[in-house]
């Protein structure tokens, strides 16, 4: 299982991460992850949310993921 956190780039480990060498409309690298139910399940765990409210459809959805704004 790749996790999320397993790829996430930090500054000077991919090409154009670092700060100083950003420019405007410069493309990255694909940046690709799996989210699987064993995932979705420890996220919901940790939260403490209800899976019935992340239905579509009947089908079960991953709940949307909150970042600090620190």
């Amino acid at each position: 299982m790749t996790r999320p956190s397993e790829v996430k780039p930090r500054e000077g480990d991919l090409p154009a991460a670092l700060y100083k060498d950003w420019q405007v409309g410069a493309e990255f690298p694909e940046l690709a992850f799996t989210v699987t139910p064993d995932i979705v399940d420890e996220y919901l765990s940790v939260v403490d949310g209800d899976p019935a409210n992340y239905l579509i459809d009947g089908r079960r959805a991953a709940p949307p993921t909150s970042w600090p704004s620190t």
